[in-house]
């Protein structure tokens, strides 16, 4: 099915295969053509859908037909169906996995909230709670402590110490007020 042309070839997935070739990394498809050329330092498969490539301080994100969808020249980092990625600023950001930044890159922390599309945010010593269009769902203020999860339309909330529920409007539907919750 491949030659064997190449210096290092990784398992298929998806019809899909990192190679090595002449020092340089690519990305074949079951048929033997190329899908990402080799003129990579360094890549690895993130998901069936998301290649990444390092080649000094540039990483480049590829999707599964071999497209760049976005470059960045800073660290990036995987949270569940998505990518954290940093700007130049040093501030982090959100991106989906077809290299469409969903967030502004303004963001000290991020964290994805269990079983939704909801992050909770950091800016300075300020959380708020944003959903993956970027809209604002709790705002910013120092109150707020954490974010457990999403579960039959409601995100439980730790605020001032207690535990309580929001809808995803953030509207208080059961007030902050256990010591923990389950």
């Amino acid at each position: 099915m491949v030659q064997p042309v190449y210096d290092t070839i990784l398992p298929f997935d998806r019809k899909r295969a990192i190679v090595k070739k002449l020092g340089l990394w690519g990305v074949i498809d079951h048929h033997n053509q190329w899908i990402i050329l080799p003129y990579e330092e360094h890549l690895e498969r993130l998901n069936s859908e998301l290649f990444v490539s390092k080649k000094g301080f540039h990483i480049k994100f590829f999707n599964s037909d071999g497209n760049a969808l976005r470059s960045i020249t800073t660290d990036f980092k995987l949270l569940g169906n998505y990518v954290i990625i940093e700007g130049e600023s040093g501030k982090l950001g959100v991106m989906d996995f077809d290299g469409s930044l969903l967030t502004s890159l303004a963001f000290d922390e991020i964290s994805a909230v269990e079983g939704s599309d909801y992050f909770l945010v950091r800016i300075d010593s300020v959380r708020g709670l944003i959903d993956r269009r970027n809209k604002t769902i709790i705002p910013f203020n120092e109150r707020l402590e954490d974010v457990i999860g999403y579960r039959e339309d409601l995100i439980a909330i730790k605020l001032d110490g207690k535990f309580g529920f929001v809808d995803r409007q953030g509207q208080l539907i059961i007030a902050n007020r256990y010591d923990d919750i389950q």
